[in-house]
Protein backbone atom coordinates (compact mmCIF):
# COMPACT_ATOMS: atom_id res chain seq x y z
CA UNK A 1 0.00 0.00 0.00
CA UNK A 2 0.93 3.50 -0.72
CA UNK A 3 0.12 6.77 0.63
CA UNK A 4 0.96 10.19 1.20
CA UNK A 5 1.56 11.45 4.39
CA UNK A 6 2.61 15.28 3.64
CA UNK A 7 3.36 17.54 0.53
CA UNK A 8 4.90 21.02 0.46
CA UNK A 9 3.89 22.80 -3.20
CA UNK A 10 5.99 26.03 -3.21
CA UNK A 11 3.56 28.48 -4.50
CA UNK A 12 5.97 30.51 -6.99
CA UNK A 13 8.11 27.63 -7.35
CA UNK A 14 8.45 24.77 -9.32
CA UNK A 15 8.82 22.12 -6.96
CA UNK A 16 6.57 20.10 -4.63
CA UNK A 17 8.45 17.66 -1.71
CA UNK A 18 6.22 15.20 -0.36
CA UNK A 19 6.83 12.11 1.89
CA UNK A 20 4.78 9.18 1.65
CA UNK A 21 4.69 5.75 2.92
CA UNK A 22 5.32 2.64 0.52
CA UNK A 23 4.47 -0.54 2.09
CA UNK A 24 7.38 -0.65 5.19
CA UNK A 25 9.58 1.76 3.41
CA UNK A 26 9.39 5.69 3.29
CA UNK A 27 9.69 8.03 0.18
CA UNK A 28 10.75 11.25 0.44
CA UNK A 29 9.89 12.91 -3.22
CA UNK A 30 10.67 16.16 -5.40
CA UNK A 31 8.54 16.55 -8.29
CA UNK A 32 9.97 19.25 -10.29
CA UNK A 33 6.69 21.15 -12.36
CA UNK A 34 8.71 22.54 -15.20
CA UNK A 35 11.00 19.00 -15.80
CA UNK A 36 7.88 16.72 -15.10
CA UNK A 37 10.27 14.79 -13.57
CA UNK A 38 10.74 13.33 -10.21
CA UNK A 39 13.30 12.89 -7.91
CA UNK A 40 13.11 10.43 -5.00
CA UNK A 41 14.75 8.29 -2.14
CA UNK A 42 13.43 5.74 0.11
CA UNK A 43 13.91 5.16 3.62
CA UNK A 44 13.99 2.62 5.92
CA UNK A 45 12.75 4.90 8.86
CA UNK A 46 10.10 7.48 8.90
CA UNK A 47 12.42 9.75 11.38
CA UNK A 48 15.42 9.86 8.23
CA UNK A 49 12.88 10.09 6.39
CA UNK A 50 11.76 13.57 8.12
CA UNK A 51 14.84 14.60 8.41
CA UNK A 52 15.15 15.13 4.97
CA UNK A 53 11.91 16.44 4.55
CA UNK A 54 11.90 18.86 6.64
CA UNK A 55 15.20 20.25 5.97
CA UNK A 56 14.29 20.77 1.79
CA UNK A 57 11.09 22.36 2.88
CA UNK A 58 12.64 24.67 5.14
CA UNK A 59 15.11 25.36 2.24
CA UNK A 60 12.30 25.88 -0.02
CA UNK A 61 10.90 28.59 2.79
CA UNK A 62 13.89 30.46 3.35
CA UNK A 63 14.80 30.43 -0.02
CA UNK A 64 18.09 28.63 -0.19
CA UNK A 65 19.93 26.87 -2.32
CA UNK A 66 19.21 26.19 -6.28
CA UNK A 67 16.72 23.73 -6.95
CA UNK A 68 19.30 21.30 -8.62
CA UNK A 69 21.00 21.48 -5.03
CA UNK A 70 17.79 20.44 -3.50
CA UNK A 71 17.44 17.12 -5.55
CA UNK A 72 21.50 16.40 -5.26
CA UNK A 73 20.83 16.93 -1.58
CA UNK A 74 17.91 14.18 -1.72
CA UNK A 75 20.04 11.48 -3.66
CA UNK A 76 23.42 11.84 -2.29
CA UNK A 77 22.92 13.50 1.08
CA UNK A 78 25.58 15.80 0.59
CA UNK A 79 25.98 19.38 -1.01
CA UNK A 80 28.81 20.79 -3.13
Amino acid sequence: MHYTIATFDEVQGRLTVDISKSGNEYVVGIWDKEEHASTIKTFADLQDAYKVFEKLVSWCVYGLYTDNQRKEFLLTGTME
